[in-house]
Formats: structure tokens, C-alpha cells, sequence
């Protein structure tokens, strides 16, 4: 490599500290490669697209260094459109790194570039990653995944289903090691932050996986941005924006519906065990195959989310479920949506969704009390009610979460106003995922209604 190569190859702090991390050698005192998946949240200037462009061309020539009979030695880029790959990082191979001279074969128009020993690189935009399914990839790089689709199951469906399976089922730490390969493959996806989206998913990976890694740089880990530049844009710029693009945040109080809840403040792993004969408070939304339910313990005041239930069919489904894993050990008081005091698909006639819970006609073998309004409170209390318990005016929390409601934690974090609009106060839809949260927010709305909020018990003989 010569001198002006050598220069090219000159990392900032952040973009070195991931590289190294990607590229560390093997520990010989352990039987597996440490991280094989790097998760970078960037803000502008920080210099993302140069720092992963890097990791390719590290990656390719890792790769030439093993034989032309090993197969799959595929390094690619995903951006999100075309223009992209054709501005920002063809320019950044052939004109800096000067890659299409030196491979045996370049081809401009679908940017694929071939190297001794077979080794490939290729750019690819993000509706074209279907073209990958069933490759086999070494060193996968996500450029600006949050930029990939406004819809984020979109994006967890190609990345589980295309993309992550084409480095796991061929590139495996088995695999490297029986052929002798210097590392297993990798993935390194880097991104601006859009709110909590599956991009987030992967940058919390690190919580629960050993071999994710995750950093975020905001604007002052950059080099390149001057502080009076800043000072410019943070003027000019909506606060929520630039706490995105330059303070590289996931906040999105705009639209968040539960704007209150901080997952580092709210979810603790201290909160204990259910015991035995201890009042349960369980949220109830009613939706058919999938009834979603929180279960719920109240202590010194504070409400603590101690399970979650979802996936049954029906009414009598879940209550046998509820039943079976507490109702025999447990008084358990159901704060449902008040829609199922009038409907049961299935019902005889007299008979609907509490009738069930309750069971008056002693058909079945629980009895649960229920409590609701006679009719659903206004999504702007409901909401109000659950914020107000996740933080105060005073700073003060009354509402804490296990760490093993991991659905509940993502619909606190991710459900959305309608048309990213608070002002319409209605709920998105969109991702599915605010089912958990309407079964907390019923069970608050009753329990700890904000001021002005009337309270309409169901069933006159139940007191709470």
C-alpha cells in the first residue's frame, strides 16, 4: 500500500473505535469471536459513509488473503436508493480508494466489483434486496437504515428474512474456524436516528446478545462541524430535528404518544415476584387473536408491571390462561376496554365479553372482578392518566416495568399519534404494536384517573 493510500485510510476517534472493534483479532483464551455485529447511531458530519466504506475495503482485502476455492466472499453495501450509491459511495471506491483499477472486473452500471481469489463488493439500494435472498455474504454494511422505508416491518422483514440469514447460514464461527478464516462474517449498520424503529431494535441488541455492539456519536464527535455552525442550525432547526440529525437521539416526544416513559429510568430488574395472594390489576384490550393484557401489582402507591399476557384467541381463551398461571394463587381485579361490556362475536344472546370474565352463568371455572367505564374514556385522559404516572410534574415516577414485558416496553416507546399529529389524538396503528399500552392505559385511566376524569364502575356490587 502506498504512502497517499495510507493517508486515505486515516480514521477519526469514532469511526477507528468501530473499526477496531469489527477487526480485533481472535482472543485465543476464547472459543468465539466477540462482536460479529456493530451498531453505529451517527449524527450529520460525523463522517458515517466514509467509515463504513472503510470497513468494506478492509473487509475485501481480508477476504483475498484466503483461497479462490473458499466460496461466498461477498462484502455489500446497502444504501437507501439508488442515488445514493451512485453519488456517495461509487465515488467514494473508484475515485479515493481507487478499487476499479484494481479489480480484475468492474462493472459501472450495477456497481459490482470483482478481486482476485474471487472476492466481491457490491452497492445495492434498498428496494433491490431481494435480489440478495439466498447469497452468501461475508461483511454485510446497512448505510442509513432508518432512511429505508417509511414502513418499519418492511425493513425487519427484509433484514430477518433476506439479509442477516445471508451472512448467519454461510459465514458461521464454525464455519470460519474449520476453514481457517481470520474472523466469521459481520454486519455493521449505521444510521441517523428516526424515532424507535426496528433501526433501534438492532441498536439495543446489545442489551440481551454478547457478540451486538452499539455506539452513538452525536455532533460534538465530529471534527468537521464547527461550533458556530451549530449554533447556526440549532436556531434555525425544529428542536426535535436537530436532537435527531445532530444530537443523534431517538427521542420523538412530537409524536410519541407516551412521551414520559425512558426505558434506562422505567424498566428495573428489582422489582421481585409476584406473591401469593397478592392483588393483581390486569389491562385488558380486547382484539381478536390477539388479546393483549398487562398484569400488574400495586405497591407503596407505585404501579409495577410485572407480566404480560398476549395471543389468545378469545375471551374464554385468555381467561383460561389467566386463570391457569395466577387466578388460583390470586385475587385479580380486570380493567378491560369498555367495548367489551357490548359485544362478543361468538356470544349467545346476554352473553359478552365480561359476562365471561365475570362468569355469571357459572360455566366456567374462574370468576375475575371487572371494572370499567360504561363508556371509553377519551384517549386524550387515558393517555394523560398513563404519563402522569410514568412521570409527574415533580419528576416523580409511579410506574415501573420488569424487564421481562419486552412488548409492553415497545409499545411504550414506540406508539405513535396518527400522522405523527397530537393534536388529532388518535392512536397510529400502523406497526400493531399499541395494544399493550390501550391494556395499560384502561387498567390507569380507572385506577388513577387525572383530574376531571369521571369514574363509571360497571357492575354496581363491585367496589375498589
Amino acid at each position: 500500500m502506498t504512502t497517499q493510500e495510507q493517508k486515505t485510510l486515516t480514521l477519526t476517534e469514532p469511526q477507528s473505535e468501530f473499526y477496531r472493534y469489527l477487526f480485533r483479532p481472535l482472543d485465543p483464551s476464547h472459543d468465539e469471536w466477540e462482536t460479529r455485529n456493530a451498531v453505529v447511531v451517527g449524527s450529520r458530519g460525523l463522517g458515517k459513509s466514509f467509515g463504513a466504506a472503510v470497513v468494506a475495503v478492509s473487509a475485501v482485502s481480508e477476504l483475498m488473503e484466503m483461497p479462490p476455492t473458499v466460496l461466498n466472499k461477498q462484502v455489500v453495501i446497502m444504501a437507501p436508493t439508488y442515488q445514493v450509491v451512485k453519488s456517495i459511495y461509487a465515488p467514494l471506491f473508484n475515485d479515493m480508494f481507487h478499487l476499479h483499477h484494481i479489480a480484475e472486473k468492474y462493472n459501472a452500471s450495477e456497481y459490482f466489483w470483482q478481486f482476485p481469489t474471487g472476492v466481491v463488493l457490491r452497492l445495492f439500494s434498498f428496494e433491490s434486496a431481494e435480489r440478495l435472498r439466498g447469497q452468501g455474504i461475508h461483511t454485510f454494511i446497512g448505510d442509513e437504515m432508518s432512511s429505508w422505508s417509511p414502513d418499519p416491518n418492511k425493513v425487519r422483514e427484509v433484514w430477518e428474512s433476506v439479509l442477516y440469514p445471508c451472512v448467519t447460514t454461510r459465514w458461521s464461527p464454525q464455519r470460519a474456524r474449520e476453514i481457517g478464516a481470520p474472523s466469521p462474517g459481520r454486519t455493521l449498520v449505521i444510521s441517523s436516528p428516526k424515532g424507535y424503529d426496528f433501526f433501534y431494535d438492532l441498536y439495543r441488541m446489545k442489551d440481551s446478545e454478547s457478540n451486538w455492539k452499539s455506539w452513538r456519536y452525536d455532533y460534538r464527535d465530529s471534527p468537521y462541524l464547527s461550533k458556530e455552525e451549530i449554533e447556526r442550525v440549532r436556531r434555525s432547526m425544529d428542536p426535535m430535528k436537530f436532537a435527531r440529525e445532530y444530537g443523534a437521539s431517538f427521542e420523538e416526544s412530537g409524536n410519541r404518544v407516551y412521551y414520559c416513559f425512558d426505558r434506562d429510568k422505567h424498566v428495573r430488574n428489582d422489582l421481585g415476584n409476584i406473591e401469593p395472594e397478592e392483588q393483581l390489576l390486569v389491562g385488558l384490550d380486547f382484539n381478536v387473536g390477539k388479546m393483549c393484557a398487562v398484569i400488574c401489582v400495586e405497591r407503596a402507591g407505585q404501579l409495577w408491571i410485572m407480566d404480560e399476557l398476549q395471543g389468545a384467541n378469545n375471551t374464554e381463551e385468555f381467561a383460561r390462561k389467566l386463570w391457569n398461571a395466577y387466578g388460583k394463587t390470586n385475587p385479580i381485579a380486570i380493567f378491560p376496554d369498555p367495548s367489551g361490556n357490548a359485544r362478543k362475536s361468538s356470544a349467545t344472546v346476554g352473553t359478552t365479553d365480561f359476562t365471561i370474565l365475570e362468569n355469571r352463568r357459572n360455566e366456567y371455572e374462574w370468576k375475575f372482578k371487572v371494572y370499567a367505564h360504561k363508556q371509553a374514556p377519551k384517549i386524550v385522559d387515558s393517555v394523560g392518566s398513563v404519563n402522569k404516572k410514568l412521570m409527574n410534574a415533580d419528576g416523580n415516577i409511579d410506574l415501573y416495568v420488569a424487564p421481562k414485558c419486552t412488548e409492553t416496553v415497545k409499545s411504550l416507546e414506540r406508539t405513535i399519534w396518527m400522522e405523527n399529529n397530537p393534536d388529532s389524538m388518535m392512536i397510529s396503528k400502523k406497526e400493531d404494536i399499541e395494544h399493550m399500552t390501550d391494556a395499560l392505559r384502561y387498567l390507569v385511566e380507572y385506577r388513577y384517573p387525572s383530574a376531571g376524569s369521571r369514574r363509571i364502575i360497571t357492575s354496581k356490587s363491585h367496589t375498589f
